[in-house]
């Protein structure tokens, strides 16, 4: 039976997750789409600190910190 977060999953995939050529790196084209609709009430992610729950490969963490936030 497999966990519901199986972190041993992340070390797997640990020396390809950048690569855009691996299946994983298709959950770094969802950052778009998502961080469109959070710009509606963030306007500037400069300086704010940003706690991500959950955050997996940290996808979204690297996306935030190249917006200028403290991730």
């Amino acid at each position: 039976m497999r966990q519901a977060n199986d972190l041993a999953f992340y070390d797997l995939s640990a020396d390809q997750w950048w690569s855009e050529t691996a299946k994983i790196y298709a959950l770094h084209h969802l950052n778009a789409p998502r961080f469109e609709y959070f710009d509606r009430y963030i306007s500037n992610w400069q300086g704010l600190s940003v706690l991500d729950v959950g955050c997996g490969g940290g996808f979204s963490c690297e996306f935030l910190a190249q917006r200028g936030a403290i991730v």
